[in-house]
């Protein structure tokens, strides 16, 4: 559904296209902030504080990625490379 707003985007006028873009934005942010609070809540056993676990916040890429880290021991960016992910990587 995103890829699919975002080349409906691609091919509006500039205020159509940029609430398309941005609605695509906003909906990718909260999908991966569910994933991020599921995979937590069943993984809080396996941390240091399963209560903290359960509360992490994905809104904020950067401070999930240290809170994870704190109760994890896990680094979700390990898989990355620098400068390896930006918005020309992807292909929608």
């Amino acid at each position: 559904m995103i890829s699919k707003l975002v080349r409906l985007g691609q091919d509006a006028d500039a205020d159509v296209a940029e609430q398309l873009i941005s609605d695509a934005l906003a909906s990718a942010v909260s999908a991966f902030d569910g994933f991020g609070r599921d995979v937590c809540r069943v993984a809080g056993p396996r941390s240091i504080d399963p209560t903290r676990a359960a509360a992490i916040s994905f809104q904020n890429i950067e401070g999930a990625r240290q809170r994870v880290q704190d109760l994890f021991s896990v680094d979700i960016a390990s898989p990355l490379t620098p400068g390896g992910m930006d918005a020309r990587s992807f292909v929608l």
